[in-house]
């Protein structure tokens, strides 16, 4: 009779150790569902806001296509008194190099 002391303890033990990686793995397995159910909605705002930077990316395409329209450009530069150079003007800034100035800065005392 010795013995059945000793067998109680081992059984108690096995089914304590037992129950404890049972819900070790329970714990475990809703970590993982929850980190999955996090994930999800995630992805979820991330494609809301790839919609949204895909239809900025469409509006400013047709702002930048509106922007640099020749004829718009031409009429800032006729603003501007820009005039659209010739072959003359080109081939005679090609043979002729520009005039550089020296620009003489001060610096406060």
């Amino acid at each position: 009779m010795a013995r059945a002391p000793s067998t109680d303890v081992r059984l108690i033990a096995a089914l304590v150790l037992g129950a404890a990686m049972i819900t070790a793995a329970l714990v475990a397995t809703v970590r993982i569902k929850g980190l999955q159910v996090e994930t999800g909605y995630r992805i979820h705002d991330l494609r809301g806001r790839l919609v949204v930077l895909e239809q900025q990316r469409a509006a400013l395409d047709v702002e930048h296509a509106a922007l640099s329209r020749p004829q718009r450009l031409a009429a800032i530069a006729a603003e501007l008194g820009l005039v659209a150079p010739t072959l003359q003007t080109t081939a005679s800034s090609a043979v002729t190099p520009p005039v550089t100035t020296k620009r003489t800065t001060t610096v406060a005392p």
